[in-house]
């Protein structure tokens, strides 16, 4: 869905600059140089973000920027100004607009702002669909053990409105819908829901994202610009992926979370925040602090509440409740009408082991949909890797059984050992590694480590050899 965009200022030159340089990224762009002419045009066809010149928004008593923070939803709004003497930041907040540019506008800067800008209206009408609905859980569908557990723990942590939560799991295991059910279930669901990838920005863009700047702070700091948990306040920040977070920024995030203070960078105040911080990440974050990539103390400040997410495969019974959710879902945004999984369909899904847990089952089912269109979902459709695992997989054995007979409990356990110590030296002891061979959860290969070793070993990459049936 491409974004309308509204671009009010009386300058020609302005709005023709700025159409073609959004109209070049896949929006959609007007332009009017009047602010009765602007309402008008809102009227007739709200728009997703606004950029208005300064003097327009202000000489006309605040009547266009009142109109259209009326409306439901608000669109996010831009102020542009070209008075060197003023701070654009400033002035936004005071107008109540959600960011402020300085004139000349340099084409990539307009670009990442407007791009910033239309991702927080997104969450903000995101959050706000989802309080209408009163359900603070939104996809975290499951009538498993796992999945109930889940909610309950979502329900208790959310009564706490300030602890830290450390939400960990596989990738597509619902990490961010975790997130957003214990901001919307919390007194905080008022306020935003600001989330940040720290994997996706070089250490000192996110730097600059996090904890604002000056103007003047470095080359390209233009204007004084607030960062992420100032546009959180009074809300929850979401950083995933902190694992990938450098070692430096980490000592500078443990600061914050401990003072509940932020410094712009190249400034000198102290700024006070209220905010709940909620970090994520799918990798073995208790390995990283014991080899030193990430810091212990900031562990032990994010892991007050944690939140461990069971994978799809180790759920199975929730496959055909999310299957159905995700294929009307589908039908409703893609505009088919699948009446259903047939049986054969449904069970081959349900055997499959599902790397990418949730958030496969979703793009399958989508792709399914977009070029088969089908009445009914069947096995033909399924690809050729959900219907059979590869040949890989399968673990040739070569048996034979003792004319005596033998005992088949020993024999099995003695088999599954000797398939753990075959991982554990292909992947030079790295239980994580070892464990995706095994297609079994982390917990689960660390139990049978320990059963399989004597009283205070420990874990090395050759568990004990099995004993011969």
């Amino acid at each position: 869905m491409a974004f309308s965009i509204l671009v009010v200022d009386r300058e020609e030159s302005v709005r023709e600059y700025l159409t073609r340089v959004l109209a070049e990224e896949g929006y959609r762009v007007r332009s009017t140089g009047e602010s009765a002419l602007a309402v008008a045009a809102f009227d007739e066809a709200p728009a997703d973000l606004v950029l208005v010149d300064r003097d327009i928004a202000e000489n006309q008593a605040g009547a266009l920027l009142e109109t259209m923070n009326k409306s439901e939803p608000a669109p996010v709004v831009i102020l542009m100004t070209d008075d060197p003497a003023a701070d654009p930041a400033e002035a936004a907040m005071r107008l109540g607009a959600h960011e402020g540019l300085r004139k000349p506008l340099e084409p990539d800067v307009v670009r990442s702002i407007v791009r910033l800008a239309l991702e927080a209206g997104q969450l903000r009408r995101n959050a706000a669909a989802l309080r209408g609905r009163g359900d603070p859980f939104g996809e975290l569908i499951g009538e498993t053990v796992s999945a109930r557990a889940l909610r309950a723990q979502i329900l208790q942590v959310a009564a706490n409105n300030d602890a830290t939560v450390l939400v960990t799991g596989e990738s597509g295991t619902g990490k961010e819908l975790t997130a957003r059910a214990i901001h919307h279930a919390s007194a905080r669901r008022e306020g935003p829901f600001v989330d940040i990838n720290c994997a996706s920005l070089p250490p000192n863009l996110l730097e600059s994202e996090l904890f604002g700047f000056e103007r003047g702070a470095f080359t390209d700091a233009g204007s004084r610009k607030r960062g992420y948990f100032e546009m959180a306040e009074g809300g929850t920040l979401f950083l995933d992926e902190i694992a990938e977070m450098s070692t430096s920024l980490q000592a500078k995030l443990l600061r914050v979370l401990e003072q509940r203070t932020v410094r712009h960078l190249g400034g000198t105040e102290d700024l006070p925040v209220n905010v709940r911080v909620i970090a994520a990440t799918n990798q073995d974050i208790h390995a990283l602090v014991q080899e030193g990539k990430f810091r212990s103390d900031l562990f032990y400040r994010l892991n007050v509440v944690p939140i461990h997410l069971v994978p799809l495969r180790d759920r199975a019974e929730d496959i055909p409740l999310l299957a159905d959710h995700y294929r009307r879902r589908l039908n409703a945004r893609l505009s088919r009408s699948c009446r259903g999984i047939s049986a054969a369909a449904m069970a081959a899904l349900c055997r499959y082991f599902w790397p990418g847990n949730v958030r496969e089952l979703k793009n399958i089912l989508e792709r399914i949909l977009i070029l088969y269109d089908p009445e009914m979902i069947e096995p033909p459709h399924l690809a050729q890797e959900i219907l059979s695992p590869p040949a890989e997989a399968a673990v040739p054995l070569h048996l034979t059984l003792p004319p005596e007979g033998l005992s088949l409990a020993p024999f099995l356990a003695s088999v599954e050992d000797e398939l753990v110590r075959l991982a554990m030296e292909r992947t030079a002891g790295n239980v994580t590694q070892a464990a995706r061979l095994l297609n079994v959860p982390r917990e689960t290969l660390r139990y049978k480590l320990l059963r399989a070793l004597p009283r205070g070993g420990k874990i090395t990459a050759e568990p004990r050899k099995p004993e011969s049936p």
